[in-house]
């Protein structure tokens, strides 16, 4: 059975085995740029464990998925500003970023499920090219609401659920 914890300090090594083979999938699937070779970087995981807003997927005490979560208002400040859409509620709502799954797991769907019951409320954003991660967003009812930009430019599609 698949539990949701905080990810540790211990965990980081293997975390980092997870996106790496993240990133190696996304590649084969033609979504080669979003996390390049080498996001997300070790220290931004170590802040994220500090910060409690990492969590590990488990099953069976071994790791299958990672991924950071929040909630709250305005939680995402890249969210405040909606292109070619809008969104579908105001109001606080959840998070989830670099999220990765061993592939087979669906670590990462039941993350995304866990997340939703934790808040209700979640955006989301993921690349255009990231064909895997949009599919799993439509079938847990996520709708797509229009684009949103990094902090360093990018566009991202945004996705809602409530």
């Amino acid at each position: 059975m698949m539990i949701v914890r905080h990810l540790r300090e211990e965990d980081l090594d293997e975390a980092m085995k997870i996106y790496a083979s993240a990133r190696a999938f996304m590649k084969r699937i033609g979504n080669g740029t979003q996390w390049k070779d080498s996001w997300p970087p070790r220290e931004i995981l170590e802040q994220d464990i500090k910060n409690g807003n990492a969590y590990a997927v488990e099953e069976d005490q071994a790791l299958k998925g990672v991924f950071v979560y929040w909630y709250g208002d305005h939680a995402e400040p890249t969210y405040d500003q909606i292109y070619e859409g809008s969104w579908m509620q105001e109001g606080p709502y959840g998070v989830v970023h670099r999220i990765a799954a061993k592939e087979g797991s669906h670590a990462g769907r039941f993350a995304l499920q866990w997340a939703k019951e934790q808040c209700g409320h979640m955006r989301i954003d993921t690349h255009e090219n990231n064909a895997a991660m949009i599919h799993t967003l439509e079938q847990l009812g996520f709708s797509r609401r229009g684009i949103i930009y990094l902090e360093n430019g990018e566009s991202r599609i945004a996705f809602e659920v409530f």
